[in-house]
This record gives structure tokens, C-alpha cells and sequence, in this order.
């Protein structure tokens, strides 16, 4: 897994939770995916981008999955990525009750 870019923990790049929260400073901004669109917003104005710059919509340029495929895991599954991304797990916690 740490050989595909997009799956590697976000730790690696930022630390463990303590490294975070020393450098919480550097945080410009905390979005969630269930929240990216409104987020996006937020964050083209703290950046200063102009108003056309947007994310894309269409499902193919966006990385959507679609609808009818199925995500169901396995338990093994579940566990596995669980203990994977266990400090993961922790980071965004803490990351959301930064709120900024």
C-alpha cells in the first residue's frame, strides 16, 4: 500500500500526532471530504484565487466512483485498514477540532 501515492498515511508526511500539533501554526485551513465543495470555497478566498477557479464537477475528471459500483469490505477488510490508518485516525481527529 505505501507503493501507491494516494494510499500512503498521511502521517509519513506529517508526523505523529505530537509533530501536528507543534507545527499546528502551519495549518492554513482543514477540509473534509464530505465537505469539499463548500470548503474549496473557503479556501479559494484565503488563497486569493480568482472566482473561475473551481473543482472539477464532471464524475471522470472528479475521481468519482460511481453509484452502482460496490464498496462493501470485509471484515478483515475493515480491520486491516483500521489498524493501517490507525494514526491516521488520529490526526483528523484532532485536525477537526482545530476548526479552521
Amino acid at each position: 500500500m505505501r507503493g501507491v501515492g494516494h494510499l500512503r498515511p498521511i502521517s509519513l508526511m506529517f508526523g505523529g500526532l505530537e509533530e501536528l500539533k507543534r507545527r499546528t501554526q502551519d495549518v492554513l485551513m482543514v477540509s473534509m471530504q464530505e465537505s469539499l465543495q463548500t470548503d474549496f470555497l473557503i479556501l479559494r478566498e484565503k488563497l486569493g484565487l480568482p472566482q473561475q477557479c473551481n473543482l472539477p464537477t464532471h464524475p471522470t475528471n472528479a475521481h468519482m466512483c460511481p453509484e452502482d459500483v460496490d464498496r462493501s469490505l470485509t471484515e478483515r477488510s475493515v480491520n486491516f485498514l483500521t489498524e493501517y490508518y490507525r494514526v491516521d485516525f488520529e490526526l483528523i481527529e484532532y485536525c477537526k477540532t482545530l476548526n479552521i
